[in-house]
């Protein structure tokens, strides 16, 4: 009996230990990212042709537990010709460990947007509206707390100036920091 008692101590113990070193934790401790689209950096060291769109967003912040977390996504650029823009998205967030270095997530937003959504191949025009977003996307953890991220929208905007539905192509890959 004692040595039934050690055993699954032992492997109780191992299984604690493991769980501690995850990359997706699994227990009530909060965790936060902050991320920024290095898109257009990227595009400076390896020249592309063009300007590069670089998606809707320009900076995300995640907060949460348990893999679920609360999601803010901000982007803007004003620059005072046609390719003007603003979006802002809050919703829910969930990931999903593929192995150990790739979390695949999903995202329900509601989304504000004026002034497009910053499309390759589309010129942003005035137009602007509410909706919502659905989104999923690829996390690859460089390291502990630093990741690279890059996400698709699926977008259904209700109101506004033009609404309609559009897809947003994974353009934007996000730097993200993890404490």
């Amino acid at each position: 009996m004692k040595k039934l008692v050690v055993i699954c101590s032992l492997l109780l113990w191992s299984f604690y230990g493991h769980s501690q070193t995850s990359i997706l934790q699994n227990d009530f401790e909060k965790h936060r990212q902050v991320g920024f689209n290095i898109s257009e950096m990227i595009n400076l060291f390896i020249p592309f042709k063009g300007r590069i769109p670089s998606g809707p967003f320009g900076a995300t912040w995640r907060a949460g537990r348990n893999n679920k977390y609360f999601n803010l996504q901000i982007g803007a650029q004003i620059l005072g010709d046609n390719d003007d823009f603003a979006n802002i998205q809050v919703g829910y967030l969930k990931k999903r460990p593929l192995n150990d270095k790739i979390i695949y997530y999903t995202s329900s937003n509601l989304l504000l947007s004026g002034g497009g959504l910053n499309l390759p191949g589309t010129e942003n025009d005035l137009d602007g509206g509410w909706g919502l977003s659905f989104g999923g996307g690829f996390e690859y953890v460089l390291a502990k707390n630093v990741s690279v991220a890059t996400e698709a929208f699926f977008v259904v905007l209700v109101g506004g100036f033009d609404p309609g539905i559009q897809i947003v192509p994974p353009v934007g890959i996000f730097l993200l920091g993890r404490f």
